[in-house]
């Protein structure tokens, strides 16, 4: 099998997402072209076992300043960048090349390569479309922003024709816990993907990474609280922070460290809670930091929280790797009470669920963590041992079998 990765992006080290998993398993096993820009920093591990074939032009996009006019400049430039990089990889494959194998599959994530993968399929190869997010959650993500909200749907209908690919696809795999539910049922309802063309694969985690047997514990004086993600009340922040300013009065040594960047249009509103008096002084607040030091985060941590709100759709039946990262490296866990996290979360068994966009109750739970050692004693001992199944390695040996499928040669098309 010949896989040919669409990735007009960087691929560091990060080692626990869904793509550089996928993308490093398969490469360990196939033959795996990665289709890169010009200027993508490669993980030097994937670099040593597939084939980089780079853009030969790729406008170098000035860097983000909060002040700077360049920043204007970068919507366009990203743009100019996507439509080189497409022209490009339909020459390379298309174009230039004499036959396509009948083993030659084109694999893209649900990005902006989802519609180069289309017209290629057209050119006989085998289409894979990877789903590890819901299409429809960048425009939900873009709500506070009209105008860019109608251009993002007018490009992703008219252009990437994201419908069109995801229904004609050989492949589409979804992170979803069953094939009739979360993701998978909404790929097939809204954009009409056969049933027969879906393989459900849940999240997971790499279970040698996240040993804590393998790493050293450092404990505060203060009860602390981890959140690691996008600061945005789109991701139930402000929950968090309503939950703080009540534990405060009933834990005065408690301290919630943040981790991630904050959204630009919340970072001015992130920046005055860090200099409020008194809850700025009970926030710690460490900006982006590389993998292996949040999870010494998380290890260091007296408890981890996913307060994701409710009315975004992409949080309802999501199953997000941090909160496996959380229980494999055996922290007590507090999660919203969502159905996708209901399938790894037990209430009281391996963490807590609480009604999502409620910070009583948020506050309340993370209260009874830190106060009932007996409570906190099961959630540890029980926190690893729960996703022991859901191991990177068992997950993707899953999409493998199901990708070879597509290389047999009466393979046809339901």
């Amino acid at each position: 099998m010949r896989l040919y990765v669409l990735w007009n992006r960087e691929i560091r080290g990060e080692i626990n997402r869904a793509f550089y998993q996928r993308i490093r398993y398969f490469a360990m096993r196939d033959s795996v072209v990665l289709l890169v820009n010009k200027h993508a920093v490669i993980d030097p591990f994937l670099a040593q076992h597939l084939t980089v074939v780079r853009c030969p032009i790729t406008i170098v996009v000035p860097e983000r300043k909060k002040h700077s006019l360049l920043r204007l400049l970068r919507p366009p430039l990203n743009l100019l960048n996507f439509l080189l990089f497409s022209v490009w990889v339909l020459w390379k494959l298309g174009v230039s090349s004499r036959q396509v194998d009948d083993d030659a599959i084109v694999y893209t994530f649900q990005t902006s390569e989802i519609g180069i993968g289309h017209l290629l399929q057209r050119l006989g190869y085998r289409l894979v479309v990877d789903v590890v997010d819901s299409p429809a959650h960048v425009i939900e993500m873009t709500a506070h922003r009209p105008l860019l909200q109608a251009v993002i749907r007018w490009t992703r209908h008219r252009i990437l024709r994201v419908s069109s690919a995801l229904r004609c696809a050989d492949l589409v795999i979804v992170v979803a816990w069953a094939p009739d539910q979360g993701l998978a049922q909404e790929v097939i309802d809204q954009y009409g993907v056969s049933p027969h063309k879906l393989l459900a694969v849940p999240n997971g985690v790499d279970l040698v990474v996240t040993n804590p047997a393998q790493m050293q514990r450092h404990r505060s004086e203060e009860a602390v609280i981890f959140y690691n993600g996008l600061i945005s009340d789109l991701k139930g922040f402000d929950t968090l922070v309503s939950a703080l300013e009540r534990l405060v009065e009933d834990i005065p040594a408690i301290h919630l460290v943040v981790a991630g960047r904050p959204a630009r249009e919340y970072e001015a509103k992130f920046q005055e809670l860090l200099r409020s008096i008194p809850l700025g002084r009970h926030i710690t607040y460490l900006g982006w930091i590389a993998h292996p030091l949040c999870l010494q985060q998380v290890l260091d941590s007296d408890v981890c929280v996913f307060p994701a709100p409710a009315y975004i759709t992409n949080y309802r039946y999501s199953l997000p790797i941090k909160v496996f990262e959380y229980l494999a490296l055996g922290r007590p866990t507090v999660v919203s009470d969502l159905p996708g996290l209901r399938t790894v979360i037990q209430h009281r068994v391996n963490g807590l669920l609480v009604p999502p966009e409620d910070p009583q109750a948020l506050a309340d739970a993370i209260k009874l963590v830190l106060t009932d050692h007996t409570l906190r004693n099961t959630l540890e001992a029980n926190a690893r041992e729960s996703i022991m199944a859901y191991h990177w390695d068992a997950i993707n040996a899953r999409v493998r079998a199901r990708v070879l499928t597509l290389c047999q040669p009466n393979h046809k098309l339901p």
